[in-house]
């Protein structure tokens, strides 16, 4: 039975000489798999419309008897010129890409996660934001995975954060926060991980990222080490709480670092009050 749905590419593969099989996260159907045949051909309508993280209104058939679902049609709806251009841009999209791939069934329908996806996206096209729009994009898709994490204090004691200039660590085991006077016992068998701690001002820029969502991201900063240290620490939550490795996180956490520390290079300089004073 055929239908029309908005759809965000997240993963594609090649499948025969002129086909793709590509993985798609629909606002109406959820995660689907679908076989875009002839896509590759010369001729073919659909060529150049399948790159990865494309906005696209797709018509689908299903399969009566399961199996892959066929892309008839395809047409752009919105692409992210930074993601072609910028390396942390589009480490950011694919991180947050394969936690959807991994936290979310196929044919289970979260218009929310969506719609976050879909702004996250377009948030991307504007430099400096890549650092809030990760954050912001890994709070909400873990909360709407089930797995809100507890950032206002400790998750063992209470002690709230803002009353604390130790680091606190972000903990998968614990649901949340946790502070260093509080050490979570490891379930018996359960491996090591290395957890991160995260800065008080850092924490600070994740509990208002939490609050306020991707209308927050153009209004806070991170330092470059703050911002690959939460988005490792967030990174490390997502996984362990879907259950799967996020194998871009150490990728766009290393490149979230050096263009953060490129931007404050090419920065200009602030004057003083005395260079002002004397202007």
């Amino acid at each position: 039975m055929p239908y029309r749905t908005e759809a965000i590419i997240l993963r594609r593969s090649r499948f025969g000489e002129s086909s793709l099989v590509v993985t798609l996260f629909t606002r109406d159907r959820g995660r689907v798999d679908a076989l875009a045949k002839g896509c590759r051909r010369p001729k073919s309508p659909m060529l150049g419309h399948l790159d990865l993280f494309n906005r696209e209104e797709a018509l689908l058939y299903e399969r009566p008897r399961g199996g892959l679902a066929i892309l008839a049609e395809s047409a752009i709806l919105g692409e992210v010129m930074a993601l072609r251009t910028r390396p942390a841009a589009f480490a950011v999209a694919a991180l947050a890409g394969e936690f959807l791939l991994h936290a979310f069934m196929p044919l289970d329908p979260h218009p929310g996660a969506y719609d976050l996806f879909a702004a996250g996206l377009s948030l991307l096209d504007r430099p400096g934001l890549d650092a809030p729009v990760a954050c912001a994009l890994l709070l909400g898709l873990v909360d709407e995975a089930g797995f809100r994490p507890q950032l206002d204090g400790c998750a063992v004691c209470g002690l709230p954060a803002e009353a604390a200039a130790e680091r606190f660590t972000l903990r998968a085991d614990a649901g949340g926060l946790v502070c260093p006077n509080c050490p979570v016992p490891l379930p018996e068998g359960t491996a090591a991980v290395r957890h991160h701690r995260l800065a008080p001002s850092a924490l600070a820029v994740l509990r208002r990222l939490q609050r306020f969502g991707l209308a927050a991201a153009e209004r806070v900063r991170f330092a470059p080490r703050e911002a690959a240290e939460a988005v490792a620490a967030l990174s490390l939550y997502a996984a362990l709480q879907a259950g799967r490795p996020l194998r871009s996180a150490g990728h766009a956490s290393r490149l979230l670092l050096v263009s953060g520390r490129a931007r404050r290079i090419g920065a200009p300089r602030r004057q003083s009050a005395a260079e002002a004073s004397v202007a």
